[in-house]
């Protein structure tokens, strides 16, 4: 649970976009219920909350939630929606570091590759640059290669500060 709360501790430290008017659950319970969903996998908001129906005793405490139901998918949506991701990859990232050992060593491996399943708004197949910290088996960056004009080395580039 430790690591439950420090999630939800790291997600509170981002801008919460709502208005105070109707809130009635807390946006960092909703990133973290998102977040714990991406971890099991599930991509889908309905999939997402049948899981968190049926584990809702156990995660609501943890969470923050303090209303029984917990929230409906289309209320983590619409919430989701409003965020800016740039913010949830710091927060995500800076909960690594917190979970790390202070003398960890890691090693990064950087790879682009061209998704032929994937294509973009029109139509051409998806190019990323992926950053990957294998001791942790954890996505540290992914960046689009074509909206930055550039090939996967310069991509990398542009984002080495941010790693």
């Amino acid at each position: 649970m430790i690591a439950i709360e420090s999630l939800v501790r790291v997600f509170s430290q981002v801008e919460d976009p709502r208005k105070p008017q109707g809130v009635r659950h807390p946006m960092q319970g909703m990133r973290a219920l998102v977040f714990l969903g991406l971890l099991a996998r599930i991509r889908e908001m309905g999939v997402l909350n049948r899981w968190a129906t049926e584990h809702w005793e156990q995660l609501r405490e943890p969470l923050g939630f303090d209303r029984d139901k917990r929230p409906h998918a289309t209320t983590i949506s619409r919430s989701l929606a409003k965020c800016d991701l740039s913010s949830f990859a710091r927060a995500y990232l800076a909960w690594i570091q917190q979970m790390l050992p202070p003398e960890a060593t890691l090693v990064a491996a950087v790879d682009a590759k061209t998704s032929c399943q994937g294509i973009d708004a029109d139509g051409d197949p998806v190019q990323l640059v992926t950053a990957l910290v294998h001791n942790l088996k954890v996505v540290i960056g992914q960046w689009s290669v074509r909206g930055e004009k550039t090939n996967g080395s310069g991509v990398l580039k542009n984002h080495l500060a941010q790693l």
